[in-house]
């Protein structure tokens, strides 16, 4: 830190003030559980400090999730959380029509005695858009995947024109030679 934001043996806490120049001077950490390191409690010092990307995590259900997807032989392959995002729209879909008609069924209870139960959620067809924008992206995201580990024709072509240069160098029977040309037009790429 510089001079300008510690003061005295201890570090102050130093998050710039903004009605103000200058920083916070209360004590680091003060009035949290980390006192002498990081913001103070008025400056999100009450959040842990931080040791890696998810290391704040305190739910024991979200922990055991990280835990098994941190240990997953395959984490670029997308299919399943496609089919997942794809599911997820028909079932939006399916439940739009359902949640509409409670909707329109509430409505009309109050012509009559018996009121209906009141849905809890409206939902909105913009969801419905975004799901589906979503599965666009993470479809875009697996052909990025797939291609960036594939080879390309041209590539192949040039392996296997060099192959075949390779091939004419080094084998002098104009027999075998037309025999591997033979086989080699049966390529398809």
């Amino acid at each position: 830190m510089s001079n300008e934001r510690t003061r005295g043996a201890y570090e102050r806490c130093g998050a710039k003030l903004r009605k103000r120049d200058g920083y916070c001077k209360q004590p680091a950490g003060n009035r949290t559980e980390h006192p002498g390191e990081g913001r103070c409690w008025l400056h999100g010092g009450k959040s842990p400090v931080w040791s890696g990307r998810y290391s704040s995590v305190k739910r024991t259900r979200l922990k055991d999730l990280l835990d098994h997807f941190q240990g997953d032989p395959k984490p670029l392959d997308l299919l399943e959380d496609l089919a997942l995002l794809r599911s997820l729209v028909l079932d939006y879909l399916e439940r739009y029509d359902e949640v509409t008609d409670a909707l329109v069924a509430w409505h009309e209870s109050f012509q009559s005695s018996e009121r209906a139960t009141k849905p809890v959620r409206v939902l909105d067809v913009a969801d419905a858009s975004r799901l589906i924008d979503r599965v666009g992206t993470m479809a875009k995201r697996i052909e990025e995947i797939r291609a960036e580990n594939a080879v390309s024709k041209k590539d192949l072509s040039r392996v296997l024109e060099e192959y075949a240069r390779a091939v004419r160098l080094y084998v002098q029977d104009p027999d075998t030679l037309n025999r591997i040309a033979d086989a080699w037009s049966h390529i398809h790429l």
